[in-house]
């Protein structure tokens, strides 16, 4: 409400025709308010004698047989006479609806004296409480001094709030910087991992290396001293190149070509005096496991009892070199289906199929690695059984000797003879017996060339 009330205000409240609330305020304020009440009395006529005790009616203060809004805010604010009183009292012991209005105005003024008394204490107690502390305080910021030491105190906070953020800045950059460190130790610890995991796989492949050369020097040690060469007999044989000569110093001579290399001649001197010729050392300890007369945990001897088995024939007991061969066996009548099974060395199957009836096989694409030797064995179904046949071995000759034998074979290609001796220390006996065979077409009454012949077909099986 404005400082003063308006003359509409004063109008309203001198006929009491301002709702409760209204005249409630006014009546506060008219309390306080020397002017207002002035100007109150100024615009209230006097007033003409009662004509009776109760109140006539009026269609603008209340409906009828209801006290107006003026007689209930006068009642309520203690400011009707006593006459006006009694006759509002007599009013609200009759009726309901006056009585609670009046109780609503009662609650209201209740209510908002409580507000003022709140505020008032509040007052109160900040000016009996903390202006008192204000005053010294006043006192030492107006003096001169004070506004020294003032200052002082606000330049020491202020220093004390920079250096803190400064700490907490400093905080900040460490704990990013440890951060960076620990991110660093992560992947210095990851590639650590890495490289212990490379040098287990790398241990256990030297690992398994190793024990192949172990195998490899048990077997040499195991094997039987080869016995003393015998002198070799002078001979000549006719070879598909022309007349060539033995001596007896093992000097061999093919034309065109003339004496043969001390090694080559040894070889073929070896093949035909006694019909065989012992691999070249490297391949020594390959030989020797396909000769081991041991039973293998994945491929096994042949078995079927009186019942035919399947036989293979190539390639067995020979050194190749091929990387993709193909597996050929002799049929075993009324089979139905043929498995074959291939391993390595150590028995792990590298593969096994069922081909039906076909009669070879070729492994797949990449199975077989040059250098190492490996084991086949095949499977014949008939009816409701199973026959199976020996194990069987081939060397897969390495990159290097593959090179050095087609080197040779460049070399001495019109010479059977010459090829024998290379396929003889090489033991690529497969390609022996064919060269072998030519020469017994040319030396059809040689000794010396059956006593070849049965020697490799015999090494092969084919005997």
């Amino acid at each position: 409400m404005p400082d003063h009330l308006s003359a509409e205000h004063l109008e309203g409240y001198r006929q009491r025709t301002l709702a409760p609330r209204e005249l409630l305020a006014a009546d506060d304020h008219l309390a306080a308010c020397e002017v207002c009440r002035q100007q109150l009395r100024d615009a209230t006529p006097l007033q003409a004698p009662r004509a009776s005790i109760l109140p006539l009616p009026s269609d603008d203060s209340a409906p009828a047989g209801h006290l107006s809004s003026a007689q209930l805010a006068a009642y309520v604010s203690d400011t009707a006479d006593d006459v006006d009183r009694e006759i509002v009292e007599t009013h609200l012991e009759l009726c309901h609806a006056c009585a609670e209005e009046a109780r609503d105005l009662r609650a209201f003024k209740a209510s908002a004296a409580s507000d003022r008394d709140s505020a008032s204490t509040v007052q109160t107690r900040w000016t009996r409480r903390v202006k008192p502390l204000t005053v010294p305080l006043n006192r030492l910021v107006t003096a001169p001094a004070g506004r020294a030491v003032f200052a002082l105190a606000v330049l020491s906070l202020m220093l004390i709030v920079v250096w803190d953020a400064a700490r907490y800045r400093r905080l900040e950059r460490r704990f990013e910087e440890m951060n960076r460190t620990v991110d660093a130790l992560k992947r210095q610890n990851a590639s650590l991992r890495g490289a212990t995991d490379a040098l287990k796989v790398e241990n256990q492949s030297v690992s398994a290396v190793l024990s192949d050369r172990l195998a490899d020097n048990d077997r040499l040690r195991a094997r039987p001293t080869p016995p003393a060469p015998r002198p070799y007999a002078s001979t000549s044989l006719q070879d598909s190149s022309g007349q060539a000569t033995v001596s007896a110093t093992g000097m061999v001579r093919i034309p065109p070509h003339g004496p043969l290399p001390p090694a080559l001649s040894r070889a073929v001197g070896e093949l035909v005096s006694g019909g065989t010729v012992s691999p070249v050392e490297a391949l020594q300890p390959a030989f020797a496991s396909l000769r081991a007369d041991v039973t293998r945990s994945t491929l096994s001897f042949g078995r079927g009892g009186a019942k035919p088995v399947p036989v293979p024939l190539s390639p067995v007991l020979t050194a190749i070199r091929s990387t993709q061969p193909t597996l050929r066996w002799r049929p075993v009548p009324s089979a139905r289906e043929y498995k074959v099974t291939l391993a390595d060395l150590d028995g792990t199957i590298l593969w096994e199929s069922r081909v039906g009836t076909k009669t070879q096989a070729p492994p797949p694409p990449n199975a077989l690695h040059p250098g190492r030797v490996y084991f086949w064995q095949v499977e014949a179904l008939v009816e409701d059984a199973s026959t199976l046949s020996p194990s069987v071995g081939f060397l897969l000759l390495d990159e290097r000797t593959r090179r050095d034998v087609e080197q040779m074979e460049r070399t001495y290609k019109a010479s059977a003879l010459a090829l024998a001796g290379v396929y003889a220390s090489y033991g690529l006996y497969e390609d022996l017996l064919i060269q072998i065979e030519r020469l017994e077409e040319l030396n059809p009454a040689s000794p010396q060339v059956q006593a070849m012949l049965n020697n490799v077909r015999r090494q092969i099986g084919r005997q």
